[in-house]
């Protein structure tokens, strides 16, 4: 199975300020993904809606999957994507 993440603009009218900062993060795991586990990410979902990414700063709307994808091949997605969020985190921590 495959992730995507999904980041939202205000191109749809509505009120959210800091996108590009969540498109910033969003490019960070898609780079890290690629780099660790090629395959694993599909192509970033942009879209002009704000998914409630206006409400938190660094918030992304992730998929794991899709309706042909067993629920094994799900969770061992969702798995690797956290062993990239993790090294992301920690990375971004060593610097910060």
């Amino acid at each position: 199975a495959q992730v995507m993440l999904v980041i939202g603009n205000d191109e749809g009218g509505l009120y959210h300020p800091n996108w590009d900062a969540n498109l910033s993060w969003a490019l960070k795991l898609q780079a890290q993904m690629d780099r660790q586990f090629p395959g694993l990410a599909r192509p970033l979902l942009f879209y002009p809606q704000r998914y409630n990414q206006h409400a938190t700063p660094g918030s992304i709307v992730l998929e794991v999957g899709t309706t042909g994808d067993t629920m094994e091949k799900a969770l061992t997605a969702a798995d690797a994507f956290c062993e990239v969020l993790i090294q992301v985190i920690d990375g971004l921590h060593l610097r910060g």
